[in-house]
């Protein structure tokens, strides 16, 4: 993802010096080309200093993602190879995420098992004309 603080900063700049949202959204363009926030974004920003907001930092509410890494990953794959028996409760508490961020690496882990398996099988292999 494309980190926007420095064109944040730019619709800042437009806005103390007086600028409106659409001149400030095409010198974006011209600046940043095909890397610009969209036309929206850049409305919304400018809106928000508009209204009195200092800083550029995209703050966001709420708990921050920290159960989709790569090593939780690995360590909910690790366990549930270890016992295909355990539950999802039981691996989400060893774990220590939800029910429900454990249950979404099991489907996935499902699905991709599924799909190794199918392209072994000669069933699903295409078959060829012989004469």
């Amino acid at each position: 993802m494309t980190d926007f603080r420095e064109q944040r900063a730019c619709i800042n700049f437009c806005f103390k010096l007086g600028k409106t949202a659409t001149g400030c959204y095409e010198m974006l363009k011209k600046a940043f080309g095909k890397q610009a926030m969209g036309r929206s974004q850049t409305f919304q920003w400018f809106s928000r200093f508009k209204a009195g907001r200092t800083s550029t930092d995209d703050e966001r509410s709420g708990r921050p993602v920290s159960s989709s890494t790569p090593e939780m990953t690995k360590r909910v794959r690790k366990i549930m190879r270890e016992d295909r028996r355990r539950t999802i409760d039981e691996v989400s508490m060893l774990v220590g995420i939800s029910h429900g961020t454990c249950q979404n690496f099991k489907r996935f882990e499902d699905a991709t098992c599924r799909i190794k398996v199918r392209a072994r099988t000669p069933e699903c292999r295409p078959k060829t004309a012989t004469t």
